[in-house]
């Protein structure tokens, strides 16, 4: 049945070849305000097209490119050899090269239409076509269309790597000018969104079947069965495991050469859903969010589409802004005096803490998969967190309703953004957080539950030069309502210099992560290597971890969580505490406030605490902290 499409490679790969002696600027053509490439079709074929006669057992799959129009079609092709065998049409086209039209009813020569008239039921016909630009007759005559979706970011992401492989389409120097022309009607075949919302206008109509790309990937069965019931195919159980085991991604990638030649490679690629994540930024994701509830929201398409507005990019930044925002609002109230409390001596902030809080943390349970990220206060633990957030992510390859379902159980089961923030019953609720789990912390090895160390749980320790730690936490202790704030730079460095701060002593933090920097579960980074070179710093931390991502992966996550991208989006991601967590995100920030008197103490402190150690080398004090 994976017989050789002659005419469908004959034409492809001719197209290809003459694509190749042209300019960018010559490979489309526009046809009634639509783009459409010069090497498979014209307007010639377009007027020629008109003279098609539809029929009511014709079987037209309608759907904008990259929808998965080939896998369908590949679906239908095997339905139409069944019921042809059943029906035992002799006429049968299917198998015959000489009848044979490629299948798509745009592409080909003005005399197609002639011959597709002469040629026997039953018909099968794909289009990328709006409604209006096809043939009077389809709908006159009541031919059945089965008119395929495909979420728009998966779409674009399919749509972008297949321009850039076919040489009749104008390839992209980048992804960004790609989004820019899908957003806009400069695409092949025209707007997405102008696509979804003219065939809308025929949802409702009895002679067109709608499904969509997601959900025959979700339960094949099911929609090849709806699918053959449409066109009033009968199939055995047999039949139908039959139809969906040849039609399966991998099935048709390992004969796409057979079934597609050349264009095969092409066509096939992944196959998958939420490929997007690998390409959109933040600001891009909003962009086609509101692209499509502009054209499509409230539709019946759209609802059909089960596209949910905000779909996340990052994991429940909901919470992390009603957490802030409710500790904000309590710190308003408190006076000075009261904002802190102590601990087995050291100091944390009342608003999001408590010793009741601390004290049940002895019982939290470390899963052996749970990512645990460990580092000082204003070492970089929110950049890091949001690096690896998206590590993880791309590496667990989570479907929309799998991070959906995780989002929703971090805000339902209240989980706070650090392991010691919280009521003293969070850590029964984190029981039932799905693996893997992120967690974070500021707390020092001994002031962890004993179940992290004794696990087999990794453990990622931040850290970063105590010059510039102590510049930014100093901003940071003045501009957040939950601290005391301090009247000096001079004031403050004194309490840094001595550990009067929330979390307690830098100095003491890293004495004592330097005892477990050999063990084989436990891996140090510092800032400064992450800035000199974030993409090199997060292939160390995805093979610590064991996450499996590709060069692209690397660089499209560096993009996104560059200290620049996430000051941008902070109001959206953090609330009013966006502005006060990201400042300057720099290295050598230090000399705007160091007397030389202070840089000498924390030179002398530095070399006392940590001087010769391994964690001291990995830090590079002398490059970073002398002046």
């Amino acid at each position: 049945m994976e017989k050789p499409r002659k005419k469908f490679t004959d034409i492809i790969e001719k197209a290809m070849v003459a694509a190749n002696t042209m300019d960018r600027d010559e490979l489309l053509f526009s046809y009634k305000g639509i783009l459409y490439p010069v090497t498979f079709c014209s307007p010639e074929v377009f007027r020629a097209m008109e003279s098609l006669e539809a029929r009511s057992d014709d079987m037209i799959l309608a759907g904008y490119p990259k929808s998965g129009t080939n896998w369908l079609g590949q679906i239908l092709s095997d339905l139409l050899v069944i019921f042809e065998k059943k029906t035992q049409n002799k006429e049968s086209s299917v198998n015959d090269e000489e009848l044979e039209e490629f299948p798509y009813l745009e592409i080909g020569d003005t005399g197609k239409y002639e011959r597709m008239n002469k040629s026997p039921s039953r018909r099968l016909i794909f289009t990328h076509l709006l409604p209006e630009n096809l043939p009077r007759s389809i709908f006159k005559n009541k031919a059945k269309i089965l008119l395929l979706l495909r979420n728009p970011k998966d779409v674009a992401t399919s749509f972008y790597h297949f321009t850039n492989s076919m040489s009749p389409l104008p390839s992209y120097e980048t992804w960004d000018d790609f989004f820019m022309a899908f957003m806009t009607k400069k695409m092949p075949w025209g707007s997405y969104f102008e696509y979804l919302s003219k065939w809308n206008k025929y949802a409702n109509d009895e002679n067109v079947m709608t499904i969509t790309y997601e959900e025959l990937k979700e339960n094949p069965v099911v929609g090849v069965k709806n699918i053959a019931a449409f066109f009033g195919i009968s199939l055995t159980e047999k039949e139908l495991q039959s139809v969906v085991e040849r039609s399966s991604f991998q099935s048709m990638k390992k004969n796409s050469q057979k079934t597609h030649g050349a264009f095969g490679d092409v066509l096939f690629r992944k196959g998958g859903v939420s490929d997007w994540k690998n390409l959109f930024s933040e600001d891009q994701n909003e962009k086609m969010d509101k692209a499509f509830e502009e054209h499509v929201g409230g539709t019946k398409l759209g609802a059909k589409l089960k596209y949910e507005v905000g779909t996340t990019m990052s994991r429940n930044r909901e919470r992390v802004i009603e957490i802030m925002e409710n500790s904000f609002a309590q710190g308003e109230k408190i006076p000075p005096e009261s904002m802190l409390f102590s601990y087995k001596g050291v100091l944390y902030p009342a608003t999001v803490s408590s010793p009741e809080t601390l004290e049940a943390l002895k019982s939290f349970e470390t899963r052996s998969d749970d990512v645990i990220l460990a580092g000082y206060p204003k070492t970089g633990t929110n950049w890091l967190d949001q690096m690896v957030k998206e590590l993880e992510s791309t590496d667990a390859k989570y479907t929309e309703e799998e991070m959906k379902e995780r989002i929703n159980a971090e805000k339902k089961l209240e989980i706070f953004p650090r392991l010691e923030f919280g009521d003293p019953g969070i850590y029964e609720r984190m029981k039932k957080m799905p693996s893997r789990r992120i967690i974070i912390t500021h707390l020092p090895p001994h002031l962890l539950p004993p179940s992290v160390l004794q696990s087999k749980a990794k453990i990622l320790v931040l850290v970063r030069n105590p010059k510039d730690t102590a510049v930014s936490y100093y901003h940071f202790y003045n501009n957040m309502i939950l601290l005391p704030s301090f009247a000096s730079w001079d004031e403050y460095f004194a309490a840094f210099m001595n550990g009067k701060l929330t979390w307690g002593s830098y100095f003491d933090h890293l004495v004592e992560w330097n005892k477990y920097i050999d063990h084989e579960k436990i891996m140090v980074i510092s800032y400064e290597e992450l800035k000199e070179d974030q993409v090199l710093g997060m292939k160390k931390i995805a093979a610590f971890f064991g996450f499996s991502l590709c060069e692209e992966d690397f660089h499209r996550i560096a993009k996104k969580t560059s200290f620049q991208a996430m000051k941008e989006k902070s109001n959206k991601t953090h609330g009013k505490f966006g502005d006060i967590l990201f400042r300057k995100g720099v290295v050598g920030n230090w000399r705007d406030l160091f007397s030389k008197a202070q840089n000498e103490e924390m030179d002398r402190k530095f070399e006392e605490c940590l001087g010769g150690t391994k964690l001291a080398a990995k830090m590079k004090y002398d490059v970073y902290c002398k002046a």
